[in-house]
C-alpha cells in the first residue's frame, strides 16, 4: 500500500483536487487487470456531491499505557456501478 497524501479536516474541494491532480503516473504499479481506472477530478467531485464516500475511523491505542493517542481514517468509495448485482 502506498500513501499518496493525507488531509486535515475539513478538506476543501480545492485541496482535494490539488492532491488528486498531483498523483504521478501509476505505470510502475503492477495491476491484476489489463486496464487501470483512474477517476477524473469530475468523477471524484460528483462522488462527493452524491455522498458516495464513507469514512471508517480506526483508533490508535498505546496498550502499554492504556491510552488512546489518535485515529487513522480509511475512505471507501461506494460506486454504484461497481456493486455486483445478483
Amino acid at each position: 500500500m502506498h500513501v499518496i497524501t493525507s488531509f486535515i479536516k475539513p478538506v476543501s474541494l480545492k485541496r482535494f483536487t490539488e492532491a488528486i491532480t498531483s498523483i504521478p503516473q501509476l505505470s510502475a504499479i503492477q495491476q491484476t487487470s489489463d486496464t487501470l481506472y483512474l477517476p477524473s477530478v469530475q468523477d471524484i467531485t460528483e462522488a462527493i456531491l452524491k455522498k458516495e464516500f464513507i469514512v471508517y475511523y480506526q483508533p490508535q491505542i498505546n496498550f502499554n499505557e492504556n491510552t488512546l493517542f489518535g485515529f487513522e481514517a480509511l475512505v471507501r468509495w461506494l460506486r454504484p456501478e461497481q456493486i455486483a448485482r445478483y
